[in-house]
């Protein structure tokens, strides 16, 4: 969703409106610094990024993931649904959660993903809190 308005805001470079063509990478010109930013600025994040239909990422909060496939497989199979989705999986010893929202309108054919991940006990651990245990 947040892509979505993003690129709302700057035509595609095809010229056509955003309601008329899907976003593709080069009309989101700076996403790179955008998922370092907010990484930067919300330290429950363990890391931010933009995905592609095959997995590919697209930008990431830490570039030298650019251009390497996606893991775990269930990210791009949640954002292959075209439904916003939470993965909850293991990573170096580390218990994780990442949201997965495509980018765009979900009825529509998007074949682009935000991913943000945060480390599953932080998470828990306010959940907890907001009830009382």
């Amino acid at each position: 969703m947040a892509m979505r308005a993003y690129c709302a805001t700057r035509p595609a470079k095809s010229g056509r409106p955003w309601s008329e063509a899907p976003c593709a990478p080069e009309d989101i010109d700076g996403f790179d610094r955008i998922c370092l930013d907010l990484v930067k600025k919300n330290r429950t994040l363990t890391d931010a990024m933009v995905i592609d239909t095959d997995g590919t990422i697209l930008f990431h909060s830490n570039p030298a993931y650019h251009g390497k496939k996606v893991w775990p497989e269930e990210i791009v199979q949640a954002l292959c649904k075209k439904n916003a989705e939470m993965i909850s999986f293991v990573r170096e010893k580390r218990s994780m959660y990442s949201a997965v929202v495509p980018a765009g309108d979900i009825n529509a054919s998007s074949r682009y993903g935000i991913v943000v991940s945060c480390d599953a006990d932080l998470v828990n651990a306010k959940v907890l809190s907001l009830i009382g245990q």
